[in-house]
């Protein structure tokens, strides 16, 4: 999958381009909609699916203080774009300056692109430009007699009701994973980087990895059933069985005030450290809790270990 940062870069490109608009924050069964749509469309004309993105969430450069977490941060993003068979993705910056641009300066420069990029397609509900102000009939109405078709995606509709990333995000952070992997049509999942931690997993017999989530939103504290997409080389990467621990690690006198992630890989002895792992949560196993004993909290993840094993066989 090819990535570029400068739309004018489009006009290069020697094969027609239909490209899919919008942040795709989760890349969830709506988004998709939208991507299939654009490569579809490319298929037909013998031509190149790219995904139009911005680097940053809105939110985080109008109102930071009032921005959602992501579900997927950049880098997240792309890999599951790619694993959608997508040819590219032009991720554009988004600042300040360019959230008071007017969204007709936007379509020009999308006709600007042009022969390149021949098509776009959008969701129903898109909006861009100042305030919002943009929506697919402007950009129809500018585009009318133009060299660039639009395609229009209606929304997927899940228990009655749109599927949109706020309704993840929703649903991960009270625990509902079984609701969130059916709107996004794959298991919820993080990515992160493994950090070094204090070494007690091991002490215990079972190593753990400490994870730096990508500023991604996290369900609430406990152990989960998990499966790991860990890149064991550049071209390599599998999955790999295994338990999570999200919380405050309150058995220990030293526990942390800021919530940990924790890892243990099932069957897995490789030095992990600074490598970017993608957490697919299956299922949650139990709250999080305080043991009397150090013993008591080996046994009790032995225990874990054990009902992961059989929801992962599943």
């Amino acid at each position: 999958m090819k990535i570029i940062h400068d739309l004018k870069l489009i006009r290069r490109m020697r094969k027609p381009i239909v490209a899919a608009a919008g942040f795709f924050d989760g890349v969830h069964l709506g988004h998709r909609k939208v991507i299939g749509k654009a490569i579809t469309e490319a298929e037909k004309i013998n031509g190149q699916s790219w995904v139009i993105t911005f680097q940053k969430h809105p939110m985080r450069i109008l109102n930071p203080e009032v921005a959602p977490p992501l579900l997927t941060a950049t880098e997240h993003k792309l890999r599951i774009l790619k694993r959608l068979n997508i040819d590219g993705c032009l991720i554009l910056p988004f600042n300040k300056k360019i959230a008071q641009t007017a969204p007709q300066i936007f379509v020009q420069q999308l006709l600007d692109s042009s022969p390149p990029l021949s098509g776009l397609v959008v969701g129903q509900n898109w909006h861009f430009g100042h305030k919002g102000t943009g929506n697919p009939k402007m950009i129809s109405r500018l585009i009318r007699n133009k060299s660039l078709d639009l395609s229009v995606v209606r929304p997927r509709i899940w228990k009655g009701e749109t599927i949109s990333s706020t309704r993840i995000r929703t649903a991960v952070q009270r625990g509902n994973i079984e609701d969130a992997t059916a709107m996004l049509g794959r298991p919820f999942s993080i990515l992160g980087t493994v950090q070094h931690g204090s070494g007690i997993g091991h002490s215990l017999g079972f190593p753990t990895a400490n994870l730096d989530a990508h500023h991604e939103v996290l369900p609430p504290f406990g152990v989960y059933a998990t499966r790991m997409l860990i890149s064991t080389s550049k071209n390599n990467s599998k999955l790999y069985d295994g338990i999570l621990n999200f919380g405050t690690r309150p058995t220990f006198s030293d526990n942390s005030p800021k919530p940990i992630i924790e890892l243990h890989v099932i069957n897995f002895n490789q030095n992990l450290y600074d490598i970017d792992i993608e957490i697919f949560f299956i299922e949650k196993i139990r709250n999080e809790k305080k043991f009397h004993s150090i013993e008591t909290l080996r046994k009790q993840i032995s225990k874990d270990v054990k009902i992961a094993n059989t929801i992962l066989a599943k």
